[in-house]
C-alpha cells in the first residue's frame, strides 16, 4: 500500500440508496446534536443521560495498541495504534509521511466492542521497500485464521479477538465485499477488520489482504 495509492475507494451507490443514507444521516445527526445539548426526560420525569456519555465510552474503547504472536516464521506484532488523520468513509489511505509504517484506527467507523452495523477498522501500509508494522500481517496468509489478536484500549482494558476469515480481493472489489462490511442494517457483533496491501513475490500490488476478527 505504500507504493500503490489508497487501500480502497468507496463503492458508488445507486442514487436511491444515497438519498436514503443522506436522510438517515441527517436524522441521526439532528438527534445526536439535540441529545448532546442535554438529556431528554423519561416517563417518570427523570432525565436521560446525554449522548456525550456514549462518545466518552467510544473514546475509552478506542484501540491504542495491537498485539499478535509470531506465526510460521512471521515476527510478532506489538505496535501502537494511532487515529487515522482523515475520514475512511470514501477512501482508506494511511499517511505517507513519517508515520508511513504505523497502524491507524478509522475513528469514523466503530470503536472496539461497540457493536452495531459498522465494524472497527484498522489499516496500515505494507511495502517491500519500507519497514511497516503490517509487513508482518499479510505473510500470515490463510493460516492467520484461528489466531488471537489483542488490543489495548484507551480506557477499557485489553480486548481479545479471534481471526475468523481472511480475504485477498482486488482493491476495486473490496468495497463490495459483504463478507467484510456486511449488508445494510446487518448487526456485525463487534467485528474488527484489518486492512493492508498484499505484496507478492512478483511485485504485484493490486490486491488487499483483509483479516476479519470476532470477539474471542
Amino acid at each position: 500500500m505504500a507504493d500503490d495509492g489508497p487501500c480502497y475507494r468507496a463503492r458508488r451507490l445507486p442514487l436511491g440508496v444515497l438519498t436514503t443514507v443522506a436522510v438517515v444521516a441527517l436524522i441521526a445527526g439532528l438527534a445526536g446534536a439535540l441529545m448532546a445539548i442535554g438529556g431528554s426526560p423519561r416517563a417518570d420525569g427523570s432525565e436521560v443521560e446525554p449522548a456525550v456519555a456514549t462518545a466518552a465510552a467510544d473514546r475509552a474503547s478506542a484501540p491504542v495498541r495491537i498485539k499478535v504472536g509470531p506465526q510460521d516464521g512471521v515476527r510478532a506484532m506489538d505496535a501502537p495504534v494511532s487515529v487515522m488523520p482523515s475520514a475512511c468513509t470514501d477512501v482508506i489511505e494511511p499517511p505517507y509521511d513519517s508515520r508511513v509504517g504505523d497502524v491507524f484506527w478509522c475513528s469514523d467507523y466503530a470503536a472496539l466492542g461497540s457493536g452495531g452495523d459498522r465494524p472497527t477498522v484498522l489499516a496500515g501500509h505494507a511495502g517491500a521497500s519500507i519497514d511497516t508494522v503490517f509487513n508482518d500481517l499479510y505473510p500470515r496468509g490463510d493460516a492467520f485464521v484461528g489466531q488471537t489478536v489483542r488490543f489495548e484500549t484507551a480506557g477499557a482494558g485489553e480486548r481479545a479477538y479471534r481471526v475468523t476469515a481472511v480475504y485477498t480481493p482486488a482493491k476495486a472489489d473490496l468495497p463490495y465485499l459483504t463478507q467484510v462490511w456486511g449488508t445494510p442494517g446487518q448487526q456485525l457483533g463487534g467485528r474488527v477488520v484489518l486492512v493492508t496491501c498484499l505484496q507478492t513475490p512478483d511485485g504485484a500490488w493490486g490486491k488487499n489482504y483483509v483479516a476479519v476478527l470476532s470477539p474471542a
